[in-house]
């Protein structure tokens, strides 16, 4: 089986859609497991199976190839198997759902790792100086890399995430402040979809 690229297939069959529909920020409720894999499910059979699979993967690499982003490889083969749990050929609802939680609870203990990193002084919250020495680190490691920066306002940007205004950031705010920007984001994703459909 060849190898697809593209950044974003190496989710595409995760979801990036929590377990159960919840609501963006911006009102709008977002697909359930069950809408995601029946989108996904071609022939409405109730399972998903390698055709289907690798067309999803290549419909998400040709959207990732239009909007210019960074391609990267991913093994076919090997995401269908993980997924597949008990190697019957086919992945059924309850593979997927299992495969999404697995996938949120990584990415959760990731973001607390991340910001148990940040918290120099180990008191469990953030401080304008910890945050600040955060982005700067941030910065210079992106440069390093040969990546765009953009200069944030050290100042507005912890203003944003101290939502109680106690002048610290708990990992709580942390969270809600990177879910929220996650979905603006898959918000803007699909509405750049949605412009080119109607075209």
């Amino acid at each position: 089986m060849k190898i697809l690229k593209t950044g974003l297939i190496a989710v595409s069959l995760l979801a990036v859609v929590s377990i159960s529909a919840q609501k963006h920020s911006d009102g709008k409720e977002r697909k359930s497991p069950e809408e995601m894999f029946a989108k996904l499910d071609a022939n409405a059979d109730k399972l998903i199976d390698k055709k289907e699979f690798v067309k999803a993967a290549e419909a998400r690499a040709q959207r990732a190839a239009e909007k210019g982003k960074e391609p990267s490889e991913m093994n076919v083969d090997e995401k269908f198997a993980k997924l597949d749990a008990n190697s019957n050929g086919t992945i059924d609802l309850a593979e997927f759902k299992a495969a999404q939680e697995n996938r949120a609870a990584h990415k959760g203990q990731n973001l607390k790792d991340r910001f148990t990193k940040m918290d120099g002084n180990s008191d469990g919250f953030l401080d304008f100086k910890e945050y600040e020495k955060f982005l700067e680190m941030r910065k210079a490691k992106a440069i390093e890399n040969g990546k765009e920066v953009k200069d944030v306002d050290a100042k507005k940007s912890f203003a944003k995430l101290d939502t109680n205004k106690d002048k610290k950031i708990s990992f709580e705010e942390y969270e809600l402040f990177t879910k929220e920007r996650a979905e603006k984001r898959q918000g803007q994703t699909k509405g750049e979809g949605t412009s080119k459909g109607k075209k």
